[in-house]
């Protein structure tokens, strides 16, 4: 990989996400929901923003918006369907064995 690749990369993402890019100004073209959803996205990131530019002995501004709530909501969510996936596949292996382990034991006998 080269340095030319990471950078490129970069000022990609720095461009979506500058006040001057395309990234919050285009979620206006989702279908239905893009024109409700611009305000807020665009208050999410200039509240980043804020937060991650914030000078040295200054408190961090905390402003919990309810697009951050909603995004922490479904990532648990998220977490949670993954968990309960492995553990329905576990369950699901153990049974199986067992109906063999019972299956082989009866044809034995």
């Amino acid at each position: 990989m080269s340095g030319d690749g990471g950078c490129t990369r970069c000022s990609l993402r720095l461009s979506l996400f500058s006040e001057r890019g395309s990234g919050a100004g285009s979620v206006h073209a989702v279908p239905l929901l893009g024109a409700a959803l611009q305000k807020p996205f665009r208050e999410y990131l200039e509240a980043q923003k804020a937060k991650l530019h914030h000078v040295t002995g200054e408190g961090t501004p905390v402003e919990d918006n309810w697009l951050s709530w909603l995004f922490e909501k479904v990532v648990v969510i998220m977490v949670c369907f993954f968990v309960c996936s492995i553990v329905n596949s576990m369950a699901q292996s153990y049974a199986k064995r067992k109906r063999r382990e019972k299956s082989s034991d009866s044809k034995m006998e």
